[in-house]
């Protein structure tokens, strides 16, 4: 069963340097145009072979190398905007504006952002420390006793308090019953 072969045409020409050379004669081409200009001369390449090397080029030609290309992706540059950024500022500067007015206004300079990015600014909390982080405890408190076991003066008053609150000490052992079954 004979199968495709990917080696080079017999023309003695290798694929990627028949892209090179017709991406240099005509360096704004598409890979569909490539692969067909190519296929007219008995080349065959897919427009997958033709996109690598044309980004190839389009690197070497800005001086760097496919390494130094792939790692600045992802870096800001200069002139490049912080959307986040930009959506604070017109909240800064409207503070009333909805997170589709923002949106819009943005887009009229030349800034696209989503509606839910918008939101998301607007409504967070803005850098508030959550109580774990700001050193407050979370959730139930532990009951407090001293280091023999006594339960100190402030407890017994807020006991009380608690007492006074609910309509009595019978009032009170209800509630803590209840307390104790949803535990």
């Amino acid at each position: 069963m004979p199968t495709k072969s990917n080696a080079a045409p017999k023309s003695g020409v290798s694929r990627s340097e028949a892209i090179r050379t017709y991406l240099s004669e005509h360096p704004g081409a598409m890979p569909r145009d490539v692969q067909a200009a190519l296929k007219a001369k008995g080349v065959t390449v897919t427009t997958g072979l033709v996109g690598v090397i044309k980004n190839e080029m389009k690197t070497k030609r800005k001086g760097g190398t496919m390494k130094a290309a792939k790692k600045a992706v992802g870096r800001p540059t200069a002139g490049v905007v912080n959307k986040s950024d930009a959506v604070r500022q017109y909240l800064a500067a409207n503070p009333a504006a909805s997170p589709v007015t923002v949106q819009q206004a943005l887009k009229a300079r030349g800034i696209i952002i989503s509606v839910s990015l918008a939101s998301a600014i607007k409504y967070s909390k803005g850098g508030k420390k959550s109580a774990k982080a700001a050193g407050r405890p979370v959730g139930r408190p532990r009951a407090a006793a001293t280091s023999n076991g006594q339960l100190r003066a402030e407890d017994l008053l807020a006991a009380k308090a608690f007492v006074d609150r609910v309509g009595g000490a019978d009032a009170a052992r209800k509630a803590l019953d209840l307390l104790a079954q949803l535990s």
